[in-house]
This record gives C-alpha cells, sequence and structure tokens, in this order.
C-alpha cells in the first residue's frame, strides 16, 4: 500500500526534470550501470594484481644469475620455485583476464597485454638460462603494466567526475 502512495505522485512528476531525475536515478538502467562498472573493477583490479604479482617474483635479481658466475646457484632452492611458481600462476591468471578486459582496456593496453603473452612464450623457449628468461619476463611485464594502469587511472577519474 505505502507504494502505490509513492508512486501516484512520482507519475505526476514524470514530465518534469525532477521527475525525470527521480525515475532516471531509481531505474534500472542506474542500478545497470553500476553494476558494469563493478565489474569493470573488478576486472582493473584483478589484472593489475597478477602483473603486479609477475613483476615483484620476476625481481629478486639474487636469486637469477648466470650459470658459470662466482654466485650461489639458487635453481634448487626453494624460495627461487616458489618465486617461479607465483610468476608462472600470475602470468596465466594475466593471459585468462585478457579476454574479458578487451572489453574496457584501451588499444593500447590491449596490444600490450597481447605482446605479452605472446612473448612471454617465445622468451621462456629460447633462454638458455633463467635469468635470461627473468629479464626478458620481467622487461614484458613492466611493458605491458603500463598501459593497463594508464587505462584504469583514465576509467577511474571519469568515473569520478
Amino acid at each position: 500500500m505505502d507504494m502505490i502512495v509513492w508512486v501516484a505522485p512520482m507519475a505526476a512528476l514524470v514530465g518534469t526534470s525532477l521527475g525525470a531525475w527521480l525515475v532516471d536515478h531509481f531505474s534500472g538502467k542506474r542500478w545497470q550501470s553500476q553494476q558494469q562498472w563493478a565489474i569493470r573493477e573488478k576486472r582493473y583490479t584483478d589484472l593489475l594484481t597478477q602483473l603486479t604479482q609477475a613483476q615483484m617474483s620476476l625481481q629478486p635479481s639474487e636469486y637469477y644469475e648466470e650459470p658459470g658466475s662466482e654466485h650461489q646457484d639458487y635453481s634448487k632452492d626453494e624460495r627461487f620455485t616458489e618465486l617461479g611458481r607465483t610468476a608462472y600462476d600470475a602470468l596465466h591468471a594475466v593471459e585468462a583476464l585478457a579476454g574479458s578486459a578487451r572489453l574496457f582496456l584501451s588499444q593500447a593496453a590491449i596490444d600490450a597485454l597481447d605482446k605479452l603473452i605472446r612473448e612471454d612464450w617465445h622468451a621462456a623457449l629460447g633462454a638458455l638460462h633463467p635469468g635470461e628468461y627473468i629479464d626478458k619476463a620481467l622487461l614484458l611485464v613492466r611493458t605491458a603494466q603500463a598501459p593497463v594502469l594508464a587505462a584504469t587511472k583514465a576509467d577511474l577519474s571519469s568515473a569520478g567526475a
């Protein structure tokens, strides 16, 4: 009964700007827009989290020395294995997220992610030792992260305006 009391005066206001605002504000369009933004925000967050995870896993250079150097070989070390697994998982997550991210990312960000996915595989196959792969993969991740971050910042700032 309360809903009928509220709807009747609203029907009279629909032709006015206040009525149009109220209808727009409480309509399914606004709710749908909010849901779409929440989905985009989650995709941005997931993608940036995985790119950062890959970057952080590839950075500790003390584990990635060239073979034959005077440095200790850490390739059998548990931490080295864990970092490698984390980087591998993060890069595969980026690959999985890249498809749906195409719906809202800039073309530059999409191209950078495509390059990361394509060239990471070649870097892994062509590397003579882990250090060589790590250097190439880290550069690819950083190169992909920059346009994704720029697209995220642009979208977030336009949503707040």
